[in-house]
Formats: C-alpha cells, sequence, structure tokens
C-alpha cells in the first residue's frame, strides 16, 4: 500500500537530450543511424516531436545499412 503525502510540491520534469543531433542541423543537413532501420518508426516519431517543439522538420528514410534523417526545413 502507498503512502498519501501532502503538500509535496510538483516538481519539473526532467528534459532528455536529444540522442541525435537535431539542434546542430541546417537546412539540407543529415545525419546516419547504422542498423536503424528496425527503428525507423522511433526515429520518425522522434522527429515529429522535435518539429512540435522546435518548428523545425526531418524526415527519415531507410538506406542500405540503417536510417538517414535530413532537416528540410
Amino acid at each position: 500500500m502507498y503512502a498519501i503525502e501532502k503538500g509535496i510540491p510538483v516538481t519539473r520534469a526532467f528534459r532528455v537530450p536529444y540522442r541525435y543531433p537535431f539542434n546542430d542541423m541546417e537546412i539540407s543537413d543529415s545525419f546516419f543511424v547504422p542498423d536503424g532501420a528496425g527503428r525507423i518508426r522511433s526515429t520518425r516519431a522522434r522527429c515529429s516531436q522535435v518539429k512540435a517543439s522546435t518548428g523545425k522538420e526531418f524526415i527519415a528514410r531507410v538506406v542500405d545499412g540503417g536510417v538517414r534523417v535530413w532537416r528540410v526545413k
């Protein structure tokens, strides 16, 4: 059973740093994720999250040996 506690302030959310170099990219830059083909959905989801928080747009495509991500806007 869990104890109920009162008066504990809500802590700030911890921001996890990007695993990928989204913040350092300029339009037309890309990076390669080796053996990432199995993670295309999670990579695309992360691109969408970055767009929602920064307005920068990225696309991810499966290429030989992994996934390549480009900044497009």
